[in-house]
């Protein structure tokens, strides 16, 4: 890589037609562009931590509306799903 960005400024100052110029080549291309997302990042970020945020408190209820969250082991798990499909069985049945 730095020897392709050596070739290049040496094409640059040496070709006459961008030897006055300073902005160019792929360096400073990268630094613009870094800027560039840095700055669209900065300008996004507050509306992309609002989604986020209303997406939690969302899927929070979601959540809460099946019964809540499960603090239990996989052995815990397993049986409760097991009740569930039994309950669901006799209710079948009926």
């Amino acid at each position: 890589m730095k020897e392709a960005r050596a070739r290049e400024k040496e094409f640059f100052t040496s070709n006459a037609a961008y030897a006055d110029l300073q902005n160019i080549g792929t360096g400073y291309l990268a630094e613009k562009l870094s800027q560039h997302l840095i700055n669209e990042i900065m300008k996004n970020l507050p509306s992309i931590s609002q989604y986020i945020d209303q997406n939690i408190v969302k899927l929070e209820s979601e959540l809460k509306a099946l019964g809540g969250d499960l603090k239990y082991g996989r052995g815990s798990m397993l049986h409760l799903i097991l009740t569930l499909c039994h309950k669901l069985e006799k209710a079948f049945a009926k």
